[in-house]
């Protein structure tokens, strides 16, 4: 190599070296350490979901264990949100808006090129509904999904019911 490709080679080495690195930089363990902590926080929402199963099967009031649940999913969604930040390098910002827009986390995978074992989705017998904790009552899945309310007017919000029914007459009629 001549002496100009060495000085250009240097030269960009010094330019990457200033560049900052995403969230867990520095050592290897750390980030270990994370992913460690990850799956433990899995196997923690895991268990309880499964005592909330248990409570609601059982007929027994299940309001504790419904609360011990959805604050290990928000553990839980806090953690992947940071790992994936890192993984992906991008800002937690950036993931929390997207799963704010509703992306899921196999979506938020593919987007990003990322194998969605890397962050521990997908390892989980829960990992198909661990988005049921933000806010969806726990018999609702039961009641087709609809928030109440809505059910009557097959899910649509109030005003809107009464205009899909005059155009569906309106157009069957003719």
């Amino acid at each position: 190599m001549n002496q100009k490709h060495c000085l250009l080679v240097m030269a960009l080495a010094g330019v990457l070296s200033l560049v900052p690195l995403p969230a867990f930089s520095g050592n290897l363990s750390n980030f270990s350490d994370a992913l460690e902590q990850l799956a433990d926080m899995t196997r923690a929402a895991d268990r309880a979901h499964d005592a909330l199963n248990d409570a609601m099967q059982g007929g027994r009031d299940y309001s504790r264990y419904d609360r011990d649940w959805r604050n290990a999913e928000s553990r839980l969604e806090r953690a992947r949100i940071r790992t994936m930040a890192h993984i992906a390098g991008v800002s937690e910002s950036r993931i929390r808006s997207l799963r704010d827009d509703g992306y899921s986390w196999e979506r938020i995978a593919r987007k990003y090129k990322v194998d969605p074992r890397r962050f521990g989705y997908g390892q989980s017998r829960y990992d198909h509904d661990r988005d049921k904790w933000k806010g969806v009552p726990p018999g609702l899945a039961k009641k087709g999904g609809v928030p109440p309310g809505l059910a009557k007017k097959g899910g649509l919000p109030p005003g809107q019911a009464k205009k899909f029914k005059e155009h569906h007459d309106k157009k069957h009629r003719d």
